[in-house]
């Protein structure tokens, strides 16, 4: 019974998201440079979380990525690194799935930005699932760019901005985190 139309359901379905995102606006862009070594796991670095917060409007909704120009050996430090936290669950923290080596660390998105940013620096819930950097990489003193699209979210309803998260998820394959939402 509900075989027989779920062909066409499918394809209404992709139909009307392929409309919603011919009326996508160009989103507004913003990016933030910094080293893990500036993450300390008990002192937030406030000037800067201030720079996403600074940034962050209401009724808005932001894909992002994480990414770092470390060398790599580097990288494969911080993949060590990751790893050993995860596996002790250092200071009780959900710590992201790892994928594979790479200089793309994360895509995600979020309609609280600056909670999920605090999040992945490791400032954040402890058993939410993401990167807590503050807690493994700094040490290894990765340069790092955390890179954030704005959308107004009367533009963007929810499964439009997890079709685009995908589509961004598939041109970076991020080192860390999992495709798609819950």
């Amino acid at each position: 019974m509900y075989f027989e139309n779920l062909g066409f359901n499918a394809r209404t379905t992709l139909l009307r998201l392929a409309q919603e995102v011919g009326r996508v606006s160009p989103p507004e862009i913003e990016s933030i440079q910094f080293r893990s070594s500036e993450l300390h796991p008990e002192d937030e670095p406030y000037d800067l979380t201030r720079q996403v917060d600074k940034w962050l409007r209401r009724e808005h909704k932001f894909i992002y990525y994480l990414e770092t120009s470390a060398n790599p050996d580097q990288i494969s430090r911080a993949e060590i690194a990751f790893s050993e936290a995860k596996k002790h669950e250092r200071d009780g923290r959900a710590f992201a799935r790892f994928n594979q080596i790479g200089s793309n660390l994360y895509v995600g998105s979020s309609s609280s930005l600056g909670r999920r940013f605090r999040e992945h620096l490791g400032y954040g819930a402890r058993g939410t699932y993401a990167l807590h950097l503050s807690q493994w990489a700094r040490d290894i003193d990765l340069p790092l760019r955390f890179v954030a699209a704005r959308y107004p979210a009367s533009s963007v309803t929810t499964e439009l901005l997890g079709l685009l998260e995908d589509q961004l998820w598939d041109a970076l394959s991020p080192m860390f985190g999992r495709k798609g939402r819950r």
